[in-house]
């Protein structure tokens, strides 16, 4: 077996983008009659590695108040010279005093990330704080008045709770929510309740909230929030006796109902590109109507539709009866050889607001693929301080190179992070039956650490980071190079 090239699925990027300077501009900003604008600058890179740079994508500065609090976030634009600028606005009722730069995160195109704080920020910030003047909000929102009106449509079977709350504040209310809840079953979302009319400091919002379709009708209990600029809290209904609503109850009973009918083309080749499957299903609803219905394609216990799922539209019949044809995408890099058992996620909804459908089985659906799957690897706990650390692949894989594998004293908050203090040693490795093979060219199977130290490693945990920054060695035998997610173990006496 040798080296095989990148599964085009990967971006040879493997390079963390790095962060060269951050600064504020604006180290004074008066807020004590108007808003104003904190700015920042920086200086960003992506060395890539191994192959060519992607280019840094999402740069994020982010300000805290000296004494904690809430973080604001700055999302940069880069200039055409090539730097970073953006900001964020405080508002009058802000802490005064200096607010810090706490934190800068990065992120690339091929989705490698960084984020700098502490000293390592530190290092890098030519201007770390901002003085504020402010005058300091020590007062609560106020809540006015409110009225709440239910209604429905009885074609529909759609039921409302019309919202409408006067409010005040000195510096600026930021948010106003609302939301209702039925003792014994049934909830609303919390909705944001836009501003209609006004200014923040003065002014009415108000919005309808859709009461779910399955839930009973009865006495409903609401919950008015309201959240000033400087984080202060005014709220009607949480604790003590909450103003009710009287909500009508249900004319359609009925959830709706869902088939599928078919799926075209048969045969969809995602070996090399994306591919769409046209998918039939027949939607009814002896109430209202179906109001809507959305599909996905996608492996079977993934759970990840949601992120695909596609409105479809009625090509025939009516809302009571018909049929719905939807479009879904099937991408060649998300899908796996062999396929796993695909399924079909539908969700229908009538037009009072009942869902009904979920996972289905797909029949009459074959895919041409191809292995886009990466190769896992661990290490079985505690290993023996002078080793060996076993590290098992669960599929023959490549590339095996020293500095593909670095061992580390786990540091992160987390055990899969890479760590810190490297760990010198001598890498062997095994085929699946044991053999003997070069690591470079493999297949391996199971990879050997035996430390350099003649201590051996000290108690504790460690990670194994594969293929760590600027290298893209590892793979399988299809070029699919494992999760950028060190392996932990840990070492007893």
């Amino acid at each position: 077996m040798q080296e095989v090239g990148l599964s085009p699925c990967q971006s040879s990027d493997n390079g963390d983008p790095h962060l060269v300077s951050v600064a504020v501009t604006t180290p004074l900003v008066d807020v004590r009659n108007h808003s104003r604008r904190v700015r920042f600058s920086a200086q960003v890179g992506d060395s890539g590695g191994p192959g060519p740079a992607s280019g840094v994508s999402i740069v994020s500065v982010f300000l805290r108040h000296s004494d904690g609090g809430r973080w604001h976030e700055a999302r940069m634009r880069q200039d055409a010279g090539g730097s970073w600028s953006g900001g964020v606005r405080l508002w009058p009722g802000v802490r005064p005093g200096d607010w810090n730069i706490v934190s800068v995160a990065l992120r690339d195109a091929a989705g490698q990330a960084a984020r700098y704080g502490g000293a390592e920020l530190a290092a890098r910030t030519t201007v770390d704080h901002v003085t504020v003047r402010a005058h300091k909000d020590r007062r609560r929102p106020r809540l006015l008045d409110h009225t709440m009106v239910a209604a429905s449509d009885p074609s529909t079977g759609r039921r409302w709770v019309r919202v409408r709350v006067e409010a005040t504040d000195r510096f600026g209310i930021e948010s106003l929510t609302a939301s209702f809840s039925r003792e014994g079953g049934g909830f609303t979302e919390v909705e944001r309740l836009p501003r209609r009319a006004g200014t923040a400091r003065s002014g009415v919002w108000g919005r309808r909230v859709v009461i779910p379709g399955d839930a009973a009708g009865g006495r409903w209990s609401a919950a008015v929030e309201a959240r000033d600029r400087s984080g202060h809290v005014t709220s009607i209904g949480h604790g003590g006796k909450p103003p009710t609503v009287l909500v009508p109850s249900r004319t359609d009973r009925s959830a709706p109902t869902v088939e599928v009918r078919s799926f075209t083309p048969g045969v969809v080749d995602v070996r090399n590109a994306d591919g769409v499957v046209a998918v039939d299903v027949r939607a009814t609803d002896v109430g209202g109507g179906v109001g809507d219905v959305e599909i996905a394609v996608d492996r079977a216990g993934t759970g990840d539709a949601f992120g695909r799922r596609v409105r479809a539209t009625r090509v025939s019949g009516s809302a009571r009866d018909g049929v719905w044809r939807g479009h879904a995408p099937i991408r060649t890099c998300t899908l796996w050889d062999p396929p796993d058992s695909l399924l079909l996620h539908v969700v229908v909804r009538d037009r009072a607001g009942q869902a009904s459908g979920g996972w289905m089985p797909v029949t009459g659906l074959d895919l041409l693929t191809t292995d886009r799957r990466p190769p896992t690897a661990r290490i079985a706990s505690p290993m023996p301080s002078h080793g060996p650390v076993l590290l098992t692949f669960g599929e023959d894989a490549v590339g095996l190179r020293p500095e593909a594998l670095e061992v580390t004293l786990a540091t992160g908050r987390l055990l899969n992070e890479p760590g810190t203090d490297l760990q010198k040693g001598t890498w062997t490795c095994e085929d699946g039956s044991g053999t003997t093979v070069d690591c470079v060219t493999g297949p391996v199977r199971t990879a050997s650490f035996v430390p350099e130290d003649p201590a051996g490693l000290r108690a504790g945990w460690y990670v194994v980071e594969l293929n760590p920054d600027h290298v893209l060695a590892i793979m399988d035998a299809a070029g699919n190079a494992p999760d950028r997610v060190a392996v932990p173990f840990s070492v007893q006496d």
